[in-house]
């Protein structure tokens, strides 16, 4: 899609150049020896690739969309790998979403984020607080929350009894630390096991992906 917009747009500039050109050498024959003529001539066409400029940008009405979507990615990429790297059970979960554009009708699809999961979680580590614990859950509250600026999240926390308060803490503290205050939706859930314990982020809509 961007390639094909950019030749579109390369395509409109070069039109709009060889018509202004056109028109001004007609002027030239029409009104020779009066060269002096053409410099003003030749300053039309830019501002008419600025017009045109300025039109095909208020048309792309997906742009802040795939830069938020990409931004998210790399984001979760890279704290998954962070976190694999100290041996974290921490994986992130890459599908297709897409997105109507309002102003040409078309639908979008982009590789996007669909969730971070760290599970389980390690209940007698977390009871301890274990420091490499505290800060990945921290991490991924800080995450979710940077992602909660280009669209809403949810935060899920399946945790027994035992290592709430701590997990409840360092995730807080990790949103707090965010450079933006958008809080993310946060559910908790008692899980009776180790084995059921989990704490994941994902895009409150999910409807979005295939």
């Amino acid at each position: 899609m961007k390639i094909k917009a950019t030749r579109c747009f390369c395509a409109l500039t070069i039109a709009l150049l060889a018509g202004c050109a056109t028109q001004g050498g007609d002027n030239a024959k029409q009104e020779a020896p009066a060269a002096r003529v053409e410099p003003s001539r030749a300053t039309a066409p830019c501002a008419d690739c600025g017009k045109a400029s300025a039109s095909k940008a208020a048309v792309d009405g997906n742009l802040a969309w795939r830069q938020g979507k990409a931004q998210d990615l790399t984001d979760a990429r890279n704290l998954a790998s962070w976190a694999q790297a100290l041996k974290l059970p921490l994986t992130i979960l890459v599908a297709r979403a897409q997105k109507r554009d309002e102003a040409t009708g078309k639908t979008e699809q982009v590789d996007a984020l669909k969730h971070v999961v760290l599970r389980p979680l390690s209940v007698d580590k977390i009871a301890h607080s274990d420091k490499t614990w505290a800060e990945v859950i921290r991490e991924l509250g800080k995450h979710a929350a940077q992602a909660n600026a280009h669209e809403a999240q949810q935060i899920v926390v399946s945790i027994t009894t035992r290592a709430k308060p701590r997990v409840v803490q360092w995730l807080n503290e990790g949103i707090a630390s965010a450079s933006n205050n958008q809080k993310p939706d946060i559910q908790i859930f008692e899980a009776k096991q180790e084995k059921d314990t989990a704490l994941f982020y994902q895009p409150l809509d999910q409807k979005q992906f295939n």
